[in-house]
């Protein structure tokens, strides 16, 4: 097992008193907490809206969208403020401005292969897991190494 593993496990391991009961679940857990140290470690942690410490990794397209709740691409690193108050606001004119911030961080091209492929069904083997996992356990060792 990798330092990042444990690093990870640690992680889990302090936010869920009981583990998860399956492989699956194990794996499932794991990539979310990969996945958001993947979306903070390409900000080098700087929320991108005001460049404050990023404590969260939001999701562009909702976490129920199998097919891209572990893209990268879908994620965008927010400090605490932000993130709750912008990104997970009802309010008309702030959904309006978050949507503009997204359009101005993401690309055209992006936003539709994002849009597309979350609106695709998704059923995950484990095999598919542990090749998520490693994707995105890969993809931190590299932004970490610079």
């Amino acid at each position: 097992m990798s330092p990042l593993e444990v690093e990870i496990y640690a992680i889990i391991k302090r936010m869920h008193k009981k583990r998860p009961k399956t492989e699956k679940a194990e794996l499932e857990l794991f990539c979310d907490i990969a996945w958001s140290m993947a979306v903070k470690e390409r900000a080098k942690y700087l929320c991108a809206k005001c460049g404050k410490l990023a404590v969260n990794s939001h999701h562009i397209f909702k976490r129920q969208h199998k097919n891209t709740k572990w893209d990268i691409r879908n994620g965008v690193p927010f400090c605490g403020a932000h993130h709750e108050f912008w990104a997970h606001n009802d309010d008309f004119d702030i959904k309006q401005e978050y949507v503009k911030f997204i359009a101005s961080i993401r690309d055209f091209k992006t936003m539709s292969e994002l849009y597309i492929e979350a609106h695709k069904t998704a059923h995950f083997s484990i095999a598919d897991m542990i090749h998520i996992k490693n994707l995105l356990l890969s993809y931190i060792e590299k932004e970490r190494e610079g």
